[in-house]
């Protein structure tokens, strides 16, 4: 089979490098340090990770999660043939995957009714950012809400002083991730984010009015119980961030997608 790209997944990935000229994916740790020959080359696309530990051929559920994590944000693309490199205590792994033949279902393709395929990627990429790097290098959850802003606010409560007014207008996009690390200071507040259909954040440190509170609220949690309350009252998408790095996508009430973070 033909691969079309490669991904290596390892703690030393720049040394599995077989070919430097080839379509790579480098899934590394956060705090590994790449020359500057690696991070220049324009083929080599480089993903930072918080595992605390890296596949081996007995704990494939990390290889599914990076594929469909991927996939999800478009570095992979339906029909590619994908070769997974890993490495664990001296065994070295090669994995070839025909994306056609694989069986499952995106994020995009779950809510592309509602919000354009640019801006659901970057929902998800704002996430993983949150859940893997948190706030000051501690874990941190979130409240993304995703829709109409004068819809949302008929369900929401809001201080007079709006948090995110205090960075200007261009730095609120999360369609440009080199607004990530402000933005996720932000979002990690108490409350929600709320942010519009073109990607901009417009509010934050917001309350949500819950629709039903059920006996086991501190089961489910508030940014659960929020979540489900907007997505069911508006047509807007919700996504809580959990401090353990899972990632539940809400729509319409329901859970519709849910990861676990890189």
């Amino acid at each position: 089979m033909n691969t079309t790209k490669v991904v290596i997944i390892a703690e030393e990935p720049e040394s599995l490098i077989e070919d430097a000229n080839r379509k790579t994916i480098l899934v590394c740790p956060r705090n590994k340090r790449l020359s500057s020959k690696i991070l220049l080359q324009k083929n080599i696309k480089v993903i930072f990770s918080s595992y605390s530990r890296f596949p081996d051929i007995e704990s494939l559920k990390i290889i599914r999660d990076v594929l469909f994590y991927l996939i999800n944000t478009s570095e992979i693309e339906k029909g590619e043939k994908v070769e997974i490199l890993f490495k664990k205590r001296g065994e070295f792994h090669k994995l070839l995957f025909d994306t056609s033949q694989l069986e499952y279902v995106t994020i995009n393709s779950l809510l592309s009714d509602r919000l354009s395929g640019k801006l659901i990627e970057s929902i998800l990429k704002l996430s993983m950012n949150i859940a893997r790097l948190g706030v000051e290098g501690r874990p941190a959850g979130a409240l993304l809400i995703v829709g109409d802003p004068h819809e949302v606010s008929r369900y929401t409560v809001r201080g007079d002083i709006n948090p995110i007014e205090a960075i200007p207008q261009q730095r609120r996009s999360i369609l440009n991730e080199d607004n990530f690390g402000i933005l996720r200071q932000y979002a990690t507040m108490d409350g929600a984010t709320i942010i519009n259909q073109k990607g901009e954040v417009v509010s934050c440190n917001t309350y949500i009015k819950i629709l039903d509170i059920p006996t086991n609220v501190e089961e489910i949690g508030g940014r659960h119980l929020a979540a489900k309350s907007i997505s069911k009252l508006t047509k807007a998408i919700a996504i809580v961030v959990s401090s353990e790095g899972k990632i539940k996508v809400y729509r319409d009430g329901k859970t519709v997608y849910q990861m676990e973070n890189l």
